[in-house]
């Protein structure tokens, strides 16, 4: 079975996703012009053979599904967080952040990359495809807008 990092960097096409390919990622509630960071990840959970939601925290966006995954694993990096360990970071980790810098919106993605000075992420509905961003560790959260948590995903496989 392929790891959640490689199915993610199969995703990648460098291309705008199809309504087909975003409809594989929210299932069959997909509606035009929905936000599908979440089920992206969440898709790309159950690819890699994880017990994730497909529908639930998926649909409901970013946040509420990054809490559900860490009410299973716990929070690498906790919410309100002032200065984060950026350490514990690990390919296959899971990382929200908002989207703009006052309000709800947020965005989630897997950490496909890291070394002692960059995190690459990639997720989906990233410019309305799936992209990847390589980011230096001492301005991560300054470059994701302020980073809401980060969790290593430990469900059972199934």
């Amino acid at each position: 079975m392929r790891s959640l990092r490689e199915i993610v960097i199969a995703e990648y096409r460098g291309r705008p996703a199809r309504p087909d390919e975003i409809a594989t990622y929210l299932g069959p509630e997909y509606k035009p012009g929905r936000a599908w960071c979440a089920g992206f990840v969440a898709w790309c959970l159950m690819s890699a053979g994880y017990e994730a939601p497909y529908a639930g925290p998926a649909r409901r966006g970013a946040r509420a599904l990054v809490k559900w995954l860490a009410a299973d694993s716990g929070w690498l990096v906790a919410p309100g967080t002032r200065k984060p360990d950026l350490s514990v970071i690990r390919p296959g980790d899971v990382v929200c952040w908002r989207r703009v810098r006052i309000g709800w919106q947020c965005h989630v993605a897997v950490v496909i990359a890291c070394d002692d000075k960059t995190i690459t992420v990639m997720g989906g509905n990233e410019g309305g495809r799936v992209r990847g961003r390589r980011l230096s560790r001492d301005k991560f959260c300054q470059h994701l807008r302020g980073l809401y948590g980060v969790v290593r995903p430990r469900m059972v496989k199934v």
